[in-house]
């Protein structure tokens, strides 16, 4: 089924984020804020940590939203696909920015990493909204889907 398809690619996709976050996981470092002065010590394991969980977490949502389009036995056509490639998209950019941040890490360029985490926390909220959003229009209910014309 093209729903199964989809599915597994996505989860692929999260697990390789997945290992590449731990793998950049490395000493810990006072975090800094825009203007370059010291905030509350994180480490970067801390941080890493704190990414890590959200990306199961964002997993796992995914798998739930799957779950529920399985269950009113939903075929995925036209407008699903193209959510679910948005998606995809989205998973690919945050690839990259987990690769550059791999790669600035080895060679101890803090400020960069430092960059770089910012941007992949900013493609972990849109995923996870876009996430949100695909649940909120194609996952619904039983009971609101009597409401929805067909």
């Amino acid at each position: 089924m093209e729903t199964t398809n989809i599915r597994s690619r996505i989860l692929a996709g999260l697990w390789i984020i997945v290992m590449a976050v731990m793998v950049s996981c490395g000493p810990g470092r006072e975090a800094t804020n825009g203007r370059g002065e010291a905030q509350e010590p994180v480490t970067r394991e801390e941080t890493i940590e704190a990414l890590d969980t959200r990306i199961r977490d964002l997993n796992q949502d995914l798998a739930s939203v799957e779950r529920e389009i399985r269950a009113e036995d939903r075929e995925v056509e036209g407008e699903v696909e193209e959510s679910w490639e948005r998606i995809e998209e989205r998973r690919q950019e945050l690839n990259r920015h987990i690769e550059r941040y791999n790669a600035a890490v080895q060679r101890d360029a803090e400020l960069e990493a430092s960059e770089i985490r910012s941007e992949i926390d900013n493609q972990l909220n849109a995923l996870e909204r876009d996430v949100e959003q695909f649940r909120s229009e194609f996952a619904r209910e039983p009971e609101n889907q009597e409401d929805r014309p067909n």
